[in-house]
């Protein structure tokens, strides 16, 4: 509903400048109505805006001061902890690319790829039934090395942790499988190795070395836990 002249009653038509507002009471009226001409008009209109650009002026240096400490702020955050991170991300994505592979030893390579893709698929079957269907890829390194990419790293971690099977075939049983890790993960099992062995001559025989969620840790034996 349109407002209207508090003076005559009538509608104020609000894309026409005949109008005003008085800003104390808030209340329209034309600009006939209070005796003023157009150039009256153009002159509170003026006089409101400039009023108005206080407001943002003032708005405008609020804002600057809080750009300002914001920069303060970040300056002042500890690179060491952004840098530690950026470190980190080619690692954490180098690990997860090698979590699809996994690395046999002991399968020696002849000129037939499709013959020692057969033998590679039944080795990996032997450890976990059907797991050469996930496998994608086959690569040689050397005379009897592959390196072997599986669809799924699930996969991957049930050979692994079932690879011992291939103690009891008389085709593998001299066949090695490990896990395709990086140089900062094989530097650090080498570390925890190093330290089993320590503490082994130690007479702590009842440490060993587990696998938790992925991680090589140290753990005791479950007959140790018992005593």
């Amino acid at each position: 509903m349109p407002a209207k002249c508090l003076t005559c009653t009538n509608p104020i038509t609000p894309w026409i400048n005949d109008s005003i507002t008085y800003t104390v009471c808030q209340e329209v009226f034309h600009a006939k109505c209070v005796e003023l001409n157009a150039l009256d008009l153009d002159f509170l209109e003026l006089s409101e805006n400039a009023w108005k650009s206080q407001g943002l002026e003032a708005s405008h240096s609020a804002i600057e001061v809080r750009v300002t400490a914001l920069v303060d702020e970040v300056k002042s955050l500890d690179v060491p902890t952004s840098s530690a991170i950026s470190n980190a991300t080619p690692e954490i994505l180098e690990r997860v690319k090698r979590s699809h592979n996994i690395l046999i030893n002991g399968i020696v390579a002849s000129e037939d790829r499709l013959n020692d893709d057969m033998i590679l698929e039944h080795c990996v079957d032997h450890i976990t039934p059907t797991s050469s269907t996930y496998a994608i890829e086959t690569f040689p390194f050397g005379s009897n090395f592959w390196r072997m990419t599986f669809s799924n790293p699930h996969i991957v971690n049930k050979i692994l942790r079932n690879k011992k099977s291939l103690l009891g075939h008389p085709e593998f049983r001299k066949v090695k499988v490990y896990d395709d890790m990086t140089p900062q993960q094989t530097e650090t099992s080498k570390n925890l190795r190093n330290e089993l062995k320590l503490r082994q001559e130690q007479e702590e025989a009842s440490i060993t070395t587990r696998y938790v969620k992925g991680v090589p840790e140290m753990v005791k034996t479950s007959s140790s836990s018992k005593n």
